[in-house]
């Protein structure tokens, strides 16, 4: 009995000294799959993350402790990544200092921050919806299981299935002159297929043509924006390859973006023109009509005779590369079976019209290599979930090649 007594004392005494001392304590990982809970499992592992910095104010809104989550203990690195002890060191004002305490039964406000130096962008990471903590959440201390789950809409689907369900989006080169009323028009200029797509099935159905050559034209950089669900198209110049309407001005075609609806096809007007980098004030191409080379026009090579000599609006390129001709004037066919030469062509590619156009993570800029003035240009949309319009912001020079 005497036994018994002591092991009863033992025991009350380490749950009281585990009521003093208890910890808050808690996970902030990446929640990929949005499921809530952290997944460490055989198949994968949902990392930790390290650095983000989780602050306690008490009922006074005053702080009273901060730390900084690690990547974990041992390997494969095991939860909870942060904890405030019950006593301490009290809180010395720096964030992230790993200093303060919360006793136990206090109530306090827990607020995690992501700082600027933690390797994620604080304005593209939140909170997993499902995982029910906020960036702000109320505890008392000696709680654990205080999880902050993170995570960024484009590290994951919600189906079962992804592959089935996500595409790919391809640009069409087609020949010929696309807006010239004959077979090149009516070609397949921008689709879409499924990730899984394979064996006999074809390429693409019908609904899965987003855009026609007479649409678009000759098109190369895409760009995706998530938030408004749209898909963006830039004009290329290639070889017997003629370009878009644009906004029915040639002089914006070579330099003209075009959007998408993903959701829509061509016969319902997936594709419209959305702006042009000449439009805005950054020309894609030399205007001014001076020949390129040979005799008579700019478009025609004859066998003999000297190049005629112009000056070019930008320095490095060579006498009168920069000019563009229309699809008519460089005498590309109507139809993709008609054989075409297209020789102004042959020494513009990479130097004229459009490269490629990369949009940014949370939808606002949208950036455009300009091949004629090699610069690459940050427009701006007008609103992030319906673009409109675009303006340009900046435009940095692209460095030398070797």
């Amino acid at each position: 009995m005497k036994n018994f007594h002591k092991l009863l004392l033992v025991l009350l005494c380490t749950l009281v000294t585990t009521q003093i001392n208890a910890q808050i304590s808690g996970t902030v990982f990446r929640d990929y799959n949005n499921n809530g809970t952290r997944d460490a499992v055989a198949a994968f592992t949902e990392p930790m993350v390290p650095g983000i910095i989780v602050n306690a104010y008490n009922s006074a809104d005053i702080q009273i402790a901060s730390f900084t989550t690690n990547s974990g203990t041992g390997f494969p690195y095991v939860a909870p990544n942060y904890s405030i002890p019950a006593t301490g060191t009290a809180f010395n004002g720096t964030q992230g200092s790993n200093t303060g305490f919360v006793t136990s039964t206090l109530n306090v406000r827990l607020e995690f921050i992501i700082p600027a130096g933690a390797c994620l962008v604080n304005n593209l990471y939140d909170f997993s919806a499902k995982s029910g903590g906020t960036s702000v959440q109320f505890v008392v201390g000696g709680a654990t299981n205080v999880n902050y789950g993170i995570n960024n809409p484009a590290d994951y689907v919600f189906n079962a299935s992804p592959f089935a369900s996500s595409f790919v989006f391809l640009s069409v080169q087609a020949a010929a002159n696309p807006l010239g009323g004959g077979t090149s028009a009516s070609q397949n200029a921008f689709i879409k297929f499924p990730y899984n797509r394979a064996g006999t099935t074809p390429l693409v159905t019908p609904s899965e043509i987003l855009a026609t050559n007479s649409q678009i034209g000759t098109t190369y950089g895409t760009a995706y924006n998530k938030y408004a669900n749209k898909i963006f198209v830039s004009a290329y110049m290639k070889r017997h390859c003629g370009f878009g309407p644009a906004n029915g001005t040639f002089n914006n075609a070579p330099g003209a973006i075009y959007i998408i609806d993903p959701t829509k096809n061509s016969t319902t007007t997936a594709a419209t023109y959305f702006t042009s980098l000449d439009a805005l004030g950054a020309p894609t191409h030399n205007t001014t009509g001076a020949p390129i080379y040979g005799l008579g026009t700019s478009f025609t090579l004859a066998s003999s005779g000297t190049g005629v000599t112009r000056t070019e609006t930008i320095t490095y390129i060579g006498s009168g590369q920069g000019v563009i001709g229309s699809n008519g004037t460089r005498n590309l066919p109507a139809d993709i079976a008609t054989a075409s030469n297209d020789p102004a062509a042959f020494g513009q590619i990479g130097t004229v019209s459009i490269g490629d156009i990369e949009m940014s993570d949370d939808g606002q800029y949208l950036f455009v290599t300009n091949l004629y003035d090699r610069k690459i240009y940050q427009l701006q949309l007008n609103n992030i979930t319906n673009p409109t319009s675009a303006t340009i912001v900046t435009s940095w020079n692209l460095p030398s090649p070797p």
